[in-house]
């Protein structure tokens, strides 16, 4: 019973703390399926705006446009305390509508970029609204990465073909798969891209089912941490320059695995943390509390059960080992008349007599024994007479 007492306790707080300290998976995770002005979780920027559930990125009417549509809150990629790094997988939906036109552009992106990231100046056309003539090449200061649907091939920096590309710190794509939007137009686009810290490997594919399924991919390998800043902006950009073409977003979910929580730098005055609140400090205080409160008395309530159960079981065997001497030593007669034997006493003979051997009563039972023993010899001596007189007498 006291192996399993401790093996319940041990147990008890073991998942406890387990509870208590690890933090939840999926700390940032949304889905959208529908768009609204309503909706807090997405900020509109430039000619991005909701319309019958989608957003609008670029209305067709007109040319040298960006709009954005973004995540409200910043999302923590890396940690820098730890130095952990995070996996984030997302999946969007999005179509392209060229307008039956041969000449159109000029493209879509998925991004992280700053937490404080806005539109920059004179991004329209094919830099998509994440880069300008002051910045569009590799440079570690500008913490940008992103996927891009390039329906416009720009001979200063593209491959000499519409594309899916990555992109790092540049417009300059790391890495490229042929693409066409012409080939597409109108067609959903299912995407997903999936980023593992462990294996720092960014994996982008996406499918078209009209008229028949058809399946595309590109993948790089990349440190975040070495690109982005702690906190991010995530969300969608696009633009057109002179020509036009109609880009919509249809749906959007985002999964990652750090559990920061972001703050306003406003919010954060007088603290020396990077923008983020501990992750589960409260949690872990109030987890504390409830294994003190409920862990005490029940390990309490276990231990006197243990002693009492325990202390039964000691009283239980020292009567029967009482019994067992009181019967070993049970009182026997003495034998026939013709023969002689030692006195026998029983234990309860003995303990009466004594009264629990104490020592007043020694005394007692000795004059008691010296008493039975010269009875037993006169009775000896009065069994051979009788006998020394049956033999004279007899005919």
């Amino acid at each position: 019973m006291g192996q399993l007492m401790h093996v319940l306790i041990t147990f008890f707080y073991s998942n406890m703390f387990y509870l208590t300290f690890t933090p939840f998976a999926s700390s940032v995770y949304f889905k959208i399926s529908s768009f609204t002005s309503n909706n807090n979780e997405i900020l509109y920027r430039g000619s991005a705006a909701p319309s019958s559930g989608a957003v609008q990125l670029n209305p067709v009417n007109y040319v040298c446009q960006v709009g954005q549509a973004i995540y409200a809150d910043r999302v923590q990629m890396w940690d820098s305390s730890s130095g952990k790094v995070s996996d984030f997988t997302t999946r969007f939906s999005f179509t392209i509508d060229t307008n039956d036109q041969l000449n159109y552009g000029d493209g879509f992106a998925f991004f992280l970029g700053p937490a404080d990231f806005q539109i920059p100046p004179n991004s329209a056309g094919s830099f998509l609204g994440l880069y300008n003539l002051s910045n569009y090449r590799e440079s570690s200061e500008n913490h940008m990465f992103h996927v891009e649907f390039d329906s416009f091939v720009d001979t200063d920096w593209d491959p000499l073909y519409e594309h899916v590309g990555i992109n790092k710190n540049s417009i300059f794509s790391a890495n490229t798969t042929a693409w066409s939007a012409g080939n597409h137009s109108g067609d959903v686009a299912d995407v997903t891209i999936s980023y593992s810290a462990q294996t720092m490997m960014m994996i982008v594919s996406w499918t078209y089912n009209n008229p028949t399924p058809e399946t595309s991919s590109v993948s790089y390998h990349v440190d975040l941490k070495e690109v982005l800043t702690e906190w991010v902006t995530i969300g969608f950009s696009a633009g057109t320059g002179n020509l036009k073409e109609k880009n919509t977003l249809l749906y959007w979910e985002f999964d990652s695995s750090l559990n920061g929580k972001w703050r306003n730098p406003e919010e954060r005055s007088g603290i020396s943390t990077a923008g983020y609140l501990v992750p589960g400090a409260i949690g872990v205080i109030i987890g504390m509390v409830i294994a003190t409160i409920i862990g005490i008395p029940v390990f309490i309530l276990f231990k006197k059960g243990c002693w009492i159960k325990g202390k039964g079981r000691r009283t239980k065997k020292s009567t029967q080992e009482k019994n067992k001497l009181i019967k070993t030593s049970s009182s026997a007669d003495i034998e026939s008349e013709g023969r002689s034997a030692p006195l026998k006493y029983s234990y309860s003979d003995l303990l009466l007599a004594t009264n629990g051997f104490s020592d007043d009563n020694r005394d007692v039972f000795q004059f008691h024994f010296s008493t039975r023993l010269r009875l037993r010899r006169s009775q000896k001596i009065l069994h051979k007479e009788k006998m020394s007189v049956r033999l004279r007498w007899q005919p």
